[in-house]
């Protein structure tokens, strides 16, 4: 659909990894938003396949995770920023995560690595407040129990070509 590639930037460990295998279904330049559906990068036993909604503006990748069977598991956020350099999007992540499970807890993941990347001064402190502030954007969104990713935008998402039940 879109002519980039979708690029992960990790602060713990410091690497890029080009998404080349996620398929890019939906943008809504309305929105700012972008949806992809993937397979795990490597092969997992608790991830059969996931799509993930990118919310520009909240600083959001929301993804729906789904177990080897194709049954939901749960929602993994991931707080980002992200710019667009030629054809390639690159996506950092602030490292501070957000989850909600089938039984709709929430739980806010990985404090001590944003602490530690702050304390050595990995990340800048805009991206430190950026974190920050994304938690509790995707803490409010992830409470809501009639929340689920990309729903806003009416989506039927299938697994990828590839994945295989269990």
């Amino acid at each position: 659909m879109a002519d980039y590639v979708i690029v992960r930037k990790r602060i713990i460990p410091d690497e890029e990894t080009e998404l080349k295998n996620d398929e890019i279904i939906c943008a809504d330049y309305e929105r700012r938003c972008i949806v992809t559906r993937w397979l795990p990068i490597k092969p997992r036993k608790d991830i059969g396949w996931g799509f993930s909604v990118y919310y520009f503006e909240r600083k959001l990748k929301i993804s729906a995770i789904f177990d080897c069977k194709g049954e939901f598991s749960y929602i993994y956020c991931d707080i980002i920023s992200s710019i667009l350099r030629n054809n390639r999007l690159i996506v950092t992540d602030l490292l501070v995560d957000v989850t909600r499970d089938r039984e709709g807890n929430v739980k806010v993941l990985d404090e001590d690595e944003l602490q530690y990347a702050i304390s050595r001064g990995l990340i800048s402190g805009e991206d430190a407040k950026t974190a920050l502030e994304g938690v509790r954007t995707a803490v409010e969104l992830l409470e809501d129990p009639e929340f689920f990713p990309g729903k806003e935008l009416g989506l039927i998402i299938e697994p990828p070509e590839g994945f295989k039940r269990d």
